[in-house]
């Protein structure tokens, strides 16, 4: 198998002083591959290429874009704490609630039963016979479910509720929004 050049496009470049690339390329399985050149010394050393990863109906979708080099780094960095505010969350929550999420767990007798009440109270979606192939240590598997996807319904199943886990909470979800606001702005800015 091997990728075949469907076309080459030259495009102004953000600067207007020059061109950019971009190479398309398919193969005989159906997938697509885009690669952006910038010809323009001076864009060279102010933007970069960003690329947007997303799904639409099911597919997953890649969208690309000139961005400044600062912009970029004020979105990284504003990932980075985002990141690093999660992390800060769940250690902070593991800390002093995972043995109590274990615990919860004791009284039950049989995996299927630990499927049953993990299914009703977090909506895990997984079929039984899945929950059996993945779940080989069950202190484990809990274990593992105690990160950001679950962890506000776990806190509500402890019924545990205090004002450091609500600013906590706050926190992670004025970042992300703050993240996704950057994002858009890049992407609305972003030069085609």
């Amino acid at each position: 198998m091997s990728w075949d050049k469907d076309f080459e496009r030259k495009n102004p470049c953000p600067c207007g002083g020059s061109t950019y690339t971009v190479e398309s390329y398919s193969d005989d399985w159906g997938r697509n591959e885009e690669k952006w050149f910038m010809s323009c010394h001076i864009c060279n050393q102010t933007h970069v290429l960003f690329t947007n990863d997303y799904y639409d109906s099911g597919l997953s979708v890649s969208s690309n874009f000139w961005v400044t080099q600062q912009s970029l780094q004020n979105y990284k960095t504003l990932v980075e704490d985002f990141s690093k505010i999660q992390k800060d969350t769940i250690n902070f929550l593991k800390e002093c609630y995972l043995d109590q999420w274990l615990q919860s767990f004791t009284h039950l007798r049989s995996k299927k039963a630990i499927w049953e009440r993990l299914s009703s109270t977090l909506g895990l979606g997984i079929s039984l016979p899945t929950f059996y192939k993945h779940c080989t240590n069950v202190q484990e598997y809990l274990q593992d479910l105690f990160r950001l996807q679950f962890v506000k319904k776990i806190v509500d199943i402890l019924e545990v509720s205090n004002e450091e886990i609500t600013l906590k909470f706050k926190e992670i979800e004025t970042k992300e929004a703050e993240v996704r606001a950057v994002k858009a702005i890049l992407i609305k800015n972003g030069f085609r």
